[in-house]
């Protein structure tokens, strides 16, 4: 069985965040021939959760950049501990202002995206916190450490009783690392940045969604 996590945001849709139909066209057009399809965002669950449906997958998730994971028959689990998030997202706001995205996010923080990332990079090392800064992106995440969609994937895997060198895994952002970099196919879309091209096997010659349609018309 073909088993394909794929991101959303960048991935699927455009910078813009306008979803490419050929790409949601040739998801279908495996989802009918017995692959398992695992939308795994950056986004919180309920809106996953929602694209899960309206593309037509098979209801297993990742979101919150692994920090949440779902099944088809509701069961879940939350693997990230906001608590420590929102201590790190505290601190940090004492040294600069920071906006946060006002959403129901359950294991991290989301911070509107500005030029701030570096700097605020730097302040949470500094702090030496628990905590991963990464951005999606669209937005920049704080994160306990260690809780990524790669380690997400593992409990999917084990979930679906497929191995995880039979999964291919699709990104284009930083959060899509340790995924791109789990799975036994990891592939890059071509707008990548350079740290997620490094460790993917296949790197498209297109871009965000025509990206994927390129991948998926290969196998």
């Amino acid at each position: 069985m073909l088993a394909i996590a794929i991101d959303i945001d960048g991935t699927i849709t455009d910078n813009r965040r306008r979803i490419n139909l050929d790409a949601v066209h040739e998801i279908r057009r495996h989802i009918n021939r017995g692959a398992l399809i695992v939308p795994a965002t950056g986004n919180t669950a309920c809106l996953a959760r929602s694209i899960s449906v309206l593309i037509g997958t098979s209801g297993f998730l990742i979101a919150e950049n692994g920090g949440v994971i779902e099944s088809p028959k509701g069961e879940r689990a939350a693997i990230g501990d906001i608590n420590v998030a929102e201590r790190a997202f505290k601190l940090a706001s004492n040294s600069m202002d920071l906006e946060r995205v006002n959403d129901c996010r359950e294991t991290e923080v989301a911070i509107k995206k500005d030029s701030k990332s570096n700097k605020l990079k730097k302040i949470i090392r500094d702090i030496d916190l628990n905590v991963d800064v990464i951005d999606s992106k669209f937005a920049i995440h704080i994160r306990e450490k260690g809780t990524n969609k790669g380690m997400a994937l593992k409990e999917i895997a084990k979930m679906v009783d497929v191995d995880l060198s039979d999964f291919v895994a699709i990104g284009d952002s930083e959060n899509d690392i340790e995924m791109v970099d789990a799975a036994g196919t990891g592939v890059a879309v071509n707008n990548s940045p350079d740290e997620l091209i490094e460790v993917a096997d296949i790197v498209t010659e297109n871009e965000n969604g025509a990206g994927v349609v390129e991948f998926l018309q290969s196998v």
